[in-house]
């Protein structure tokens, strides 16, 4: 079987659609019907195919075209790690709910002689552990000084790790 020149285009088309037919039929897999998609589901339903087997699927491009059915969160949802921080925590003595910043640091300007020194910083708890960074304006000429956060009580003052002698 061959195309030939002298052919008319009817001649040639009916050769083509000869050779593909026998192509099919003879050397086709015995199982080429299993790679033939036979129908679309949506969710487990079946979707409607048009006239020329097209199929059309809908798929959610924003989060409030989802529903909740499948356990999507919407936009109504409360995703877990946020509502962790419904409760304000403590981390390392400052009270952190995701509002504000917030920041272990504040300035004494205590004067040099008294060994009771003040800091007010925002938000700052006394827990165990805490820490906060105080910036001193004034030196220190007082015995065994002490610092009280937002009036929590007195605490020896550390100086890299040593507290400060008399």
């Amino acid at each position: 079987m061959g195309v030939k020149l002298s052919q008319t285009k009817a001649e040639r088309n009916a050769e083509i659609n000869k050779a593909i037919e026998h192509s099919e039929t003879t050397h086709a897999p015995a199982d080429a019907e299993k790679n033939v998609i036979v129908g679309i589901q949506k969710n487990g339903v079946d979707v409607a195919v048009d006239n020329n087997r097209k199929s059309n699927i809908t798929v959610p491009t924003k989060l409030s075209e989802l529903t909740n059915d499948k356990n999507f969160i919407t936009a109504s949802d409360n995703v877990a790690t946020a509502t962790k921080w419904a409760t304000a925590r403590n981390i390392n003595g400052m009270t952190v709910d995701g509002t504000a910043n917030r920041t272990n640091y504040g300035t004494c300007s205590t004067a040099a002689a008294t060994a009771a020194k003040t800091v007010a910083c925002t938000g700052f708890e006394l827990v165990k552990g805490a820490e906060i960074t105080v910036k001193f304006t004034n030196t220190n000429s007082a015995a065994q000084p002490t610092l009280n956060v937002n009036n929590q009580g007195a605490r020896a003052i550390y100086y890299r790790g040593d507290i400060i002698p008399p």
